[in-house]
Parts: structure tokens; C-alpha cells; sequence
């Protein structure tokens, strides 16, 4: 996915590439795999996108799943910095859609949708309290989603066949691992996948519209496991793997756990805080942007 292609890659499938439903006329959609809406205005303009048909329903699913998810991609991090290479685009991009989108999580406008936790602990002898506002939070189960539709859409491309117009769907089963923002891509989890897959096979590597969407997918070998990762906007990392589910069972099963503090929290209940792992940019592997 090299960002010299000047423009899309157009294909006139004959299913659904996300459900395999066979299309016709009247329940073929035009669909932009990476949406127009998803990234910052203009950033694909010339750029390479992925153009198919999909049915009406599995089109209608994506779009709104997109919504919040882009949005809430977009924000700035707790203390209110967007990343160096961010810019003017971006900034505008998420004043808007912090009005006009809204968090699934929380029923109100992205804008509006910061979180506050207030908690109570130990601090060696003495009892503290104290509170913070964080950003706004992406829904995992729907991040899982909008990432099997992207990394379906990228895998029927990958197979297609020109003459039956029709490609392969995800192979086996879909495994996702706990998405990570931007201050938190060094976690334990996510740099012990890095250091996994980076010698894996490459099928598909790169970013487009402007660096505000990337994807990595790997094979393994010539073994029915592929690892993929997907980043949204220069900020939200998702990665997982698809195919035989007890390679990839193997595989998960060598990662680290990340570690937690446990804290008692004002109300009672306990919740568990861990601080983010940020990783250097001479470090990152994992779509090859160095």
C-alpha cells in the first residue's frame, strides 16, 4: 500500500466482501474501505484507497460503526497534546466531529464524552484521594468490529480474482487483542507482537491518506496464521491475528499479561490502574514507517 499510487484500487466483485452474499443491483453498494469521513478531510485525495461493492446492510453496519470510532480516534491525549506529526487537518477535523459524532459508550457527542474516575488508595502510610478526567473511550467490542471489516475488505483484495470476480474471505477465525492509544503502543503486548511478526512474511504494509491509516498484514510461513494490525489516525493501534485458532491460541499464549495496581475506588468497588508504556519512533517495527 505505497503512498506513491496516485489513486484508488477499484474492484467489481460479484459478492459481498464482507458477508459473501451474492450482489445485484438492487442490494450492491458502492463502498470505500477506508471511509472518506474516516480519516481527515482530504487526507485521500490521490491517495491509495480500496473501492468495492458490498450489500446494503454490511455497508450500513460499517458506516456507523466508523462514526464514534473515528472521532474518538482523533482526540487528543489526556492532557490535551495532539502527536508532532499531527496537524491544522486534524485539529479542525476533531472539533467538528466532536459535535456531530456520538460515543456509543456514552450516549453524548464525542466533544462531550470525557470520562472521570475518582479513586482512593495507599500511598506507602499515607490515604489519598484523587480524581482525573480522561479523554473520551473507544467501545473494544465495536473497535474488534470495525477491524474485522477492514482487514476482511484487505484480505478478499489480496485473493481476488479477476476473471470470477470474487475474492477469499478471512480464513478461520478472527482474534483480536486489546486495541492501545497512541501513548500505550509500547505495552508489553502489543511490542511482544511487534517482535513476533516483524520476520513474518509480508503481504500488505503501509499507510495512505497522508499516514492517518495504516495496515500491517503478515504471514505465518506458509502456516494458515496471518497477523494484521491496523492505525487509525495516528493514534489508535488494533491488532490480532486470523486463521487456524489453535495457532493462534499458540501464539497468544506467549504473550506477556500486562501488570495492574489494584485501587480501591471511593464507592467500593476496585479497579485496577496501569500507567502507559509509550513507544519511540526508532523503535516501531510494525508498519514499517521508518
Amino acid at each position: 500500500m505505497p503512498e506513491h499510487l496516485t489513486g484508488p484500487t477499484v474492484l467489481r466483485n460479484r459478492t459481498c466482501a464482507y458477508c459473501g452474499c451474492e450482489l445485484s443491483k438492487a442490494t450492491a453498494t458502492k463502498e470505500h474501505v477506508i471511509g472518506r469521513r474516516f480519516v481527515p478531510r482530504g487526507t485521500l485525495n490521490g491517495r491509495w484507497n480500496l473501492i468495492l461493492r458490498a450489500c446494503v446492510a454490511c455497508n450500513a453496519k460499517k458506516a456507523t460503526l466508523e462514526d464514534d470510532i473515528s472521532a474518538i480516534s482523533m482526540q487528543p491525549n489526556a492532557a490535551g497534546r495532539f502527536h508532532e506529526a499531527s496537524d491544522r487537518a486534524l485539529q479542525e477535523e476533531v472539533a467538528r466531529k466532536g459535535e456531530r459524532s456520538v460515543s456509543r459508550r456514552t450516549g453524548k457527542a464525542v466533544g462531550l464524552s470525557q470520562e472521570t474516575v475518582r479513586l482512593r488508595g495507599n500511598l506507602g502510610p499515607m490515604r489519598m484521594e484523587f480524581s482525573w478526567i480522561g479523554p473520551p473511550q473507544v467501545d473494544e467490542d465495536r473497535v474488534a468490529a470495525l477491524a474485522r471489516f477492514h482487514v476482511a475488505a484487505l484480505m478478499y483484495w489480496l485473493t481476488y480474482d479477476e476473471v470470477q470476480r470474487i475474492g477469499n474471505f478471512i480464513p478461520g477465525g478472527f482474534f483480536p487483542l486489546r486495541p492501545a492509544m497512541r501513548g500505550d503502543w509500547g505495552n508489553a503486548v502489543h511490542r511482544e507482537f511487534m517482535r513476533k511478526v516483524v520476520s513474518w512474511s509480508e503481504r500488505l504494509v503501509g499507510y495512505t491518506a497522508g499516514g492517518y491509516f495504516g495496515v500491517a498484514i503478515r504471514r505465518l510461513n506458509n502456516a494458515p496464521c496471518w497477523s494484521w494490525a491496523l492505525e487509525w489516525n495516528r493514534n489508535l493501534r488494533v491488532v490480532g491475528l486470523l486463521g487456524e485458532e489453535d495457532l493462534a491460541k499458540s501464539f497468544t499464549a506467549e504473550l506477556p499479561e500486562l501488570q495492574y495496581q489494584a485501587i480501591e475506588t471511593s464507592d467500593g468497588s476496585c479497579w485496577r490502574r496501569r500507567t502507559e508504556e509509550p513507544l519511540l519512533d526508532v523503535e516501531d517495527e510494525l508498519f514499517n514507517r521508518n
